[in-house]
């Protein structure tokens, strides 16, 4: 047991006090005047022992009263064995203000509001001199130099929440960066502690640093999210039936039901609907938008969905489609299918030059490259090929009767047998779940006439591939990203793939896989970079980032047509953004949070001593933070027994007063 103030000790001489008014008064005789012995019979009789008696409990009473107040004032305290926290002189401080926080622990109090308070509580339990650095959930540069006390809490005042997050893992490491390159001896980490984001990546080993975890606990963790939006058909040619895919992930144990959702474009409500999602589960809404791609607009979609709500809308923008650069490579004037359906003006810019007339500029700025049956091809184009692919741009190719193994490999590295000959297979039904072929078709059927083909040549046993025949060999596969492969020719000898209704939605989804003249619905904030097509740009042109009254000049490089933002996401709220310069508005962005912030499950007591295995740690869980701030003190400061003490001394007080009036 030690004591806050032991100069008060020196007041327990005051116990002599009494013990010298009651020897005193044992000495002191007392002489009685009677005018009639009579009088004698009205005394109670009482004895000299009795009397000795009652005087050594009063003086008993008086010395543990004074003996118990002084030690309620010298305020003693029932200090742990060891002296293992609060005692750092340097503390790193980590307040968790991701939008996860936003959750209530109780009414009108959010995970943050606690996490600050907490944070403030904690200053005030080191000693005076301690210097602290602090970090949030966003890496903030300036937060690596220590703070005094007061510059702390003052710090702590202004933290707001952030769109952006960071693994512990980075946030421990950082830690030990600090501009005076002297790591704290103790950590507090404040944080829901959540499995998705903060406890996605393994801890580094660290025994040194005694960490001191403050878990907060949200009032409930169901939470549902627009995790995406996409446009199932954007190189239909019935534009006014553009069809909006909305698709609501639920991140609870319990199934939602009746969730509202609502589409807007404009701030002009376009159509209100309800899902039911399952339990972990998602769902998929079909909005008709009827949206002219010609014309610039902003929409959004909302759902809603409480006390978790930083997630309820997801904003999109529907901008301009350009048309999609097709060159297509023949050996002859063959490709009549091919004709057929990237001939239209509207949406593809399709020209055909001959392998033997080749013009690089045109293959430059191509979106999409068809090698329709070439036989024989020279090494220079197929590494020139390569390059373009690994550069973003597609490439389909289709092969001849016969061909050349050795060009061909470079495009086909698991290229194995060529110029074969067999029979016809029927091809198997695709697998209409998978990304690719999500909704590819008008209606969902449950059966589909499939095409047959024969094989000229074979690249192995693609499980992946997205058109197989019935025994299991690739037909159309992506050997890689953007690169494409059938294994028959376009030609009614050797295939009717050509004339099948499956035939022409999966070219135009070939077309569009590289999306670059498509522009993406939105983006995330956790992006580093956005490429975007910008048409006319003057020289020396700056960028900025506008919404609203927020105005952003991000780093930006402009390379020909296009201009590669970075994107701040750390100090961006989600929401619509103008790309600008001067008076010109270039493009409209939608930027949006990553969807890992919106799994707000925690990790309980026994996940997080998985995770912290082998470290100096300890955990205080509580209700409020005054619960959780007592059960540090007991822990590190010891237990606090001025009132049990005072209590006591009042005690003896009373048992004084009772023995005086009764006795």
């Amino acid at each position: 047991m030690s004591f806050l103030h032991p100069t008060f000790l020196y007041a327990l001489v005051a116990i002599a006090i009494p013990i010298i008014i009651h020897l005193f008064d044992f000495r002191r005789t007392k002489k009685v005047y009677f005018s009639n012995t009579q009088l004698l019979h009205q005394v109670k009789e009482s004895t000299k022992s009795f009397y000795n008696l009652k005087h050594i409990l009063i003086l008993l009473s008086r010395i543990l009263f004074i003996l118990f107040i002084v030690l309620a004032f010298a305020q003693p305290i029932l200090t742990p064995d060891d002296d293992q926290g609060l005692t750092a002189n340097k503390v790193g401080l980590f307040i968790d203000n991701s939008k996860s926080m936003s959750n209530t622990v109780a009414e009108d109090e959010s995970g943050l509001d606690l996490a600050k308070e907490l944070a403030h509580k904690m200053i005030e339990l080191y000693p005076s001199g301690t210097e602290f650095i602090i970090q949030q959930s966003y890496e903030d540069k300036s937060a690596y130099l220590y703070l005094s006390k007061q510059e702390a809490n003052q710090y702590i005042d202004k933290i707001t929440f952030s769109s952006a997050y960071r693994p512990l893992k980075d946030i421990l490491v950082n830690f030990h960066n600090t501009r005076e390159s002297i790591p704290p001896k103790e950590v507090v980490l404040i944080s829901d502690f959540q499995k998705s984001t903060l406890l996605k990546n393994q801890l580094a080993n660290d025994t040194l640093t005694h960490m001191i975890l403050l878990p907060v606990l949200f009032e409930s963790y169901q939470n549902m999210v627009v995790d995406t939006a996409f446009i199932s058909n954007p190189l239909e040619l019935n534009k006014s039936k553009t069809n909006l895919v909305v698709e609501i992930k639920n991140f609870s144990q319990a199934e939602v039901s009746n969730i509202p959702v609502k589409i807007f474009m404009s701030d002009r409500q376009l159509s209100v609907t309800s899902v039911n999602v399952p339990a972990d589960g998602q769902a998929s809404l079909d909005f008709n938008i009827g949206f002219d791609y010609q014309s610039k607009q902003q929409g959004k979609i909302v759902i809603d969905d409480y006390p978790v709500s930083f997630d309820n809308e997801l904003f999109f923008t529907l901008g301009e489609i350009g048309k999609v650069n097709v060159v297509q490579i023949n050996e002859d004037e063959s490709g009549q299918y091919l004709s057929a359906v990237f001939g239209n003006e509207s949406l593809f810019n399709w020209q055909q030059m001959l392998i033997s007339n080749l013009n690089y500029r045109h293959l430059a700025e191509a979106d999409l490259i068809i090698l329709n049956q070439i036989s024989d091809m020279d090494l220079s184009l197929a590494g020139r090929l390569k390059a373009l692919n690994n550069n973003g741009k597609s490439i389909l190719i289709i092969p001849a009767s016969k061909q050349s193994l050795p060009a061909y490999r470079i495009l086909i590295p698991s290229l194995s047998k060529t110029n074969l000959e067999e029979a016809q297979v029927l091809l198997a039904t695709p697998d209409f779940t998978r990304p690719f072929f999500a909704h590819i078709l008008e209606k969902k059927q449950t059966s589909i006439s499939m095409p047959k083909a024969r094989s000229v040549w074979s690249w192995g046993n693609d499980r992946n591939a997205l058109l197989k025949f019935i025994d299991g060999r690739p037909f159309l596969s992506e050997v890689v990203p953007n690169r494409y492969v059938l294994a028959s020719p376009l030609s009614d000898q050797y295939s009717n793939f050509q004339v099948n209704a499956l035939f022409v939605p999966i070219m135009y989804r070939i077309a569009a896989s590289n999306k670059q003249n498509i522009t993406p619905l939105f983006h995330r904030l956790s992006e580093t970079e956005i490429t975007l097509p910008i048409k006319e740009l003057p020289p020396k042109s700056i960028l900025k980032l506008v919404k609203d009254d927020l105005e952003l000049i991000p780093d930006q490089r402009i390379s020909g047509r296009k201009a590669i933002i970075a994107i701040p996401g750390q100090t961006m709220a989600p929401g619509h953004y103008n790309i600008e310069s001067k008076d010109s508005t270039y493009q409209m962005l939608a930027l949006n949070m990553d969807t890992e912030e919106s799994d707000i499950a925690i990790a309980n007591s026994s996940a997080l001593a998985k995770v912290f295995a082998g470290k100096d740690y300890t955990i205080f869980s509580g209700s409020d933070s005054d619960e959780i701030i007592t059960q540090i003190t007991n822990e590190f400061k010891g237990i606090e027994l001025w009132r049990y003490f005072l209590a006591i001394a009042l005690l003896f007080l009373l048992i004084e007063v009772l023995l005086i009036r009764l006795l």
